[in-house]
């Protein structure tokens, strides 16, 4: 089976969506807010926007790498990495090449980033064959993803620090009042 235009158009949308939303959802903190910690154990917001552009980024990568034919259905995994990311009762640890530095993150700068690698990433799914078995990077512990399933990862995962973004929010906001 292959990915048709209608699944590529839907995940086009989804994936413009989600990434849209991850940026104004970054956009909506303040200075202060964007480089402090909302509650115990958490990142920054500014920590969680780095997170998203190493790993959105590195997934362009890996889409615009080496491929080659797909000898299974290329959305096998889809569910799987869909029920993870968006199991948000899931405590998850990043690998640690895609763990932000605790530092102080200029938000203007990291929000025209995020535009740039969402472009880019609507742009690879748009032109390439998402059929194909991408072996220029193996993801720990779920081995070689098809381009669907690479933008798929892209997808939930984004989600789930869209999620996590309002939490921080709302974390800042309980703390206002």
């Amino acid at each position: 089976m292959e990915i048709t235009e209608e699944r590529k158009t839907k995940l086009l949308d989804e994936l413009s969506g989600t990434l849209q939303s991850f940026i104004d959802e970054a956009a909506l903190f303040n200075n202060q807010e964007f480089n402090s910690v909302p509650y115990p154990g958490s990142w920054t917001p500014g920590q969680c926007a780095q997170h998203i552009r190493m790993s959105a980024s590195g997934f362009n990568d890996v889409l615009n790498g080496r491929v080659t034919d797909t000898n299974r259905e290329p959305d096998a995994g889809v569910e799987q990495i869909k029920a993870q990311f968006l199991n948000f009762d899931l405590k998850m640890q990043s690998p640690d090449f895609v763990v932000p530095e605790e530092k102080a993150y200029d938000q203007e700068e990291m929000i025209q980033a995020l535009k740039v690698i969402r472009e880019n990433v609507l742009n690879s799914v748009q032109s390439l064959d998402l059929d194909k078995t991408c072996i220029s990077f193996k993801v720990p512990g779920a081995g070689w993803f098809t381009r669907f399933e690479a933008a798929s990862f892209v997808l939930y995962h984004t989600q789930r620090h869209v999620h996590q973004l309002k939490k921080m929010q709302k974390a800042f906001e309980e703390e206002a009042v």
